[in-house]
């Protein structure tokens, strides 16, 4: 599995890159409306897992994924990267109780450590800085 390729590949297939490209001045309402996308994927999943339906749960998910992904793709970000600092960010983080987030099932939570450090995008922000300038 490479997500990267596989978005990459999409949004070739898409043409997205191009379209960015020729609406740079559209580019916070693309935004808008790949967020939209994700809340429909959300409902969609939410209402998948209310009826009991193991499979469309799965294909939500990875729709999910999809959306969140190929986004920061299709706007030069690289998603390795920005995987691997969160994935390096929360194994730093132990097992224990988090107090600031409700958790009635007593599953054990993940917590920041004193020490602990946020990933920092800063340098992998692709053309998102274009859509935050304003």
């Amino acid at each position: 599995m490479n997500i990267q390729k596989d978005m990459n590949d999409l949004i070739e297939l898409q043409g997205v890159r191009e379209w960015l490209k020729r609406n740079p001045d559209r580019l916070d309402q693309w935004l808008n409306f790949r967020m939209d996308l994700l809340r429909e994927e959300f409902k969609e999943t939410t209402t998948a897992h209310n009826h009991g339906v193991a499979d469309e749960v799965v294909d939500g998910m990875i729709d999910l994924m999809v959306v969140a992904s190929g986004t920061l793709v299709a706007m030069g970000v690289s998603v390795t990267v920005a995987w691997d600092r969160v994935h390096r960010a929360n194994m730093s983080k132990t097992p224990g109780r988090n107090p600031s987030r409700p958790n009635p099932l007593g599953v054990p939570d993940l917590v920041k450590p004193d020490n602990w450090q946020e990933p920092v995008h800063s340098d992998n922000t692709g053309g998102l800085d274009r859509v935050y300038s304003k």
